[in-house]
């Protein structure tokens, strides 16, 4: 069985579901697993379609979910979610899930994501590459990057059953530290992932570079169109954007111009699924509002 999930505040559960329903285009069973860490068992929603909620009962049940739990919860709710990623993942493939990617919820699909699946056939992980600028005479900053935020983005991660010893591990190391600190190698979970490919023999990753676009792979994935369609390095069609904040703000200020209508479509389906939403605006840098 092949299925996605995510982990979400329920202040976010709109962008969970319109997650879902891009990928439904495409994929019209899949069904999606989504943790919503802030909900109680008596608010958890119920009458969701092709979907499940959970409550943090799912991480708690477990040794090292608990501990977990304990270590992060009430000291910093971000850090708790990156490091229950693993958990929760590796708890939905113990049961009924075959195939599994994690997707954060600001992730929109334009493209069909089954191919990913396809991937998981004889791999235990698939990672996603930040594809950040690989030449430092371009770029000496962004280059840096590489080794300062990881190589891959934790925002989406692919496992099958295999993985689930990989998972495990990610999980311990989440629980060990959990952190931001570029100086030491910390880069909350994400760092992590650097050394699956050292440690497991079976993990995939993700040659496409029109899968997770972003603000950080404008220069490691350059953007052109051809024939009215947008390419990622020359060649790959777009298939999803990670549209984070700092991505949003580089379309509308022009940084990214050709992900534009891409980003129009994504605004009007939140917007359908939450018509109180404001439309997305650029946002003045903090020295321009002493002005």
């Amino acid at each position: 069985m092949k299925a996605i999930c995510t982990i979400i505040t329920k202040s976010h559960l709109h962008y969970a579901q319109v997650l879902h329903k891009s990928i439904l285009r495409f994929m019209p069973d899949i069904h999606m697993h989504m943790l919503i860490v802030d909900t109680i068992e008596s608010e958890r929603p119920k009458t969701l379609e092709r979907a499940s909620a959970y409550t943090n009962e799912i991480i708690t049940q477990s040794e090292l979910g608990k501990k977990i739990y304990d270590k992060y919860y009430q000291k910093n709710m971000d850090h708790y979610r990156w490091s229950i990623k693993s958990v929760f993942m590796a708890n939905l493939l113990e049961k009924n899930v075959d195939q599994l990617l994690y997707l954060d919820s600001d992730l929109f699909f334009f493209d069909d994501p089954t191919f990913l699946f396809e991937k998981l056939i004889n791999k235990g992980i698939l990672l996603s590459p930040h594809f950040r600028c690989s030449d430092p005479s371009i770029d000496y900053n962004e280059y840096g990057r590489n080794n300062t935020h990881g190589l891959f983005n934790g925002g989406f991660v692919g496992a099958s059953k295999n993985g689930i010893p990989a998972l495990n591990w990610w999980a311990k190391a989440c629980h060990s530290v959990c952190e931001v600190n570029k100086k030491a190698g910390y880069y909350v979970d994400q760092s992590h992932l650097n050394m699956l490919p050292v440690l497991f023999e079976d993990i995939g990753i993700i040659r496409n570079h029109g899968c997770n676009v972003a603000n950080w792979n404008i220069t490691g994935s350059p953007r052109s169109q051809k024939n009215g369609e947008v390419l990622l390095n020359g060649q790959d069609k777009l298939v999803f954007i990670h549209f984070t904040s700092d991505t949003i703000q580089g379309i509308l200020n022009g940084e990214d111009p050709l992900l534009k209508p891409y980003l129009d479509e994504y605004e009007k389906a939140l917007m359908e699924e939450m018509p109180s939403m404001m439309p997305f605006k650029i946002k003045k840098p903090w020295y321009q509002k002493l002005v």
